[in-house]
């Protein structure tokens, strides 16, 4: 069995611990550890994770929504704030760092798991959208 380190961030880590129990604390793993190494010498200004479930836009914070209906309307994927989810990365940094913070689910709901290189070329243009976005503010 792997490492999720995807959700061992302290963000309201305690708040997840009986449904998602998955350590003794909040960046307790080596791996998250050398991770808010980088956020603390790199200082991110956004945050993007993406996933491959939903064709969903989720945001972290209400003061991004303006953000969120401008990458919806790049995308055709609605936008969601998240109000559920606690210990990822992109929910760290919204609460700790105060940066927007996007979680982008690329691929429908009845996408398997893992995905194959096959499903990349369905992927690719949404994602070039997304960067080309977030780098040229276009």
């Amino acid at each position: 069995m792997g490492l999720f380190i995807a959700i061992y961030f302290a963000s309201l880590w305690i708040l997840n611990r009986p449904a998602n129990y998955i350590g003794p604390e909040p960046n307790s793993e080596p791996e998250n550890r050398a991770i808010l190494r980088l956020i603390k010498r790199f200082q991110p200004t956004v945050s993007i994770a993406l996933h491959t479930k939903g064709n969903l836009i989720y945001y972290s914070r209400p003061t991004d929504s303006q953000t969120a209906k401008e990458l919806s309307t790049l995308t055709k994927f609605p936008a969601v704030l998240s109000t559920g989810s606690f210990g990822g990365l992109t929910d760290y940094l919204a609460l700790r760092y105060q940066v927007p913070s996007f979680t982008i689910e690329l691929g429908d709901d009845n996408l398997s798991h893992p995905i194959t290189k096959e499903y990349l070329p369905s992927i690719m243009p949404t994602l070039n959208k997304i960067f080309d976005y977030f780098l040229t503010g276009e």
